[in-house]
């Protein structure tokens, strides 16, 4: 609602949500999301991020890092990439951080990472995705210099895939 904004803003945190998450979540979930939020220790500063139990650090770059997570009420596993406040003071990384979090609301598609939510607080902006397991065509490449080449049967299936992705993104016109 418009109050609830409101009230985060003046907190200092803003949160716009897919909900997606939650869109299977039973009953007994919701009541257990109730007793959470009514505990002392829930502040409702960063209220987004303490839904999620932070797990081990599965990356990180020059702007922020990608963190494993688990969502506390659905126990599903999310990738949480999280800038650092530095890009608040550098228009042009916070634009294209924008741009990425615009984009990727956009986007519904098996090929492509699903962004859940975005959490964005006076210091730091996180992005919920999805938690896709496995290598990453980087890793996959280093262990097959081995063997020089990839299999064949496996370059079609990643090409079938990035191609899907692109189509989707290309249907959208980003």
């Amino acid at each position: 609602t418009k109050d609830e904004k409101v009230r985060l803003q003046r907190q200092g945190t803003t949160k716009a949500t897919d909900h997606s998450v939650f869109r299977s979540v039973s009953v007994a979930s919701r009541e257990k999301a109730a007793h959470y939020i009514r505990q002392p220790n829930f502040s409702g500063q960063s209220a987004g991020l303490e839904f999620y139990k932070l797990g081990p650090v599965l990356g990180q770059g020059a702007f922020g890092k990608v963190t494993l997570a688990w969502h506390r009420i659905t126990g599903r596993a999310v990738a949480i990439k999280s800038y650092a406040a530095a890009i608040k003071s550098n228009p042009p990384m916070l634009k294209a951080v924008r741009n990425e979090m615009k984009f990727m609301r956009r986007l519904r598609n098996d090929a492509v990472v699903m962004l859940h939510e975005t959490i964005s607080t006076r210091t730091q902006t996180h992005l919920v995705m999805e938690f896709v397991q496995g290598q990453s065509l980087k890793a996959l490449m280093r262990r097959s210099k081995k063997r020089k080449y990839l299999p064949e049967g496996l370059c079609r299936f990643i090409a079938r895939q990035v191609v899907a992705g692109i189509e989707h993104i290309h249907d959208r016109d980003i």
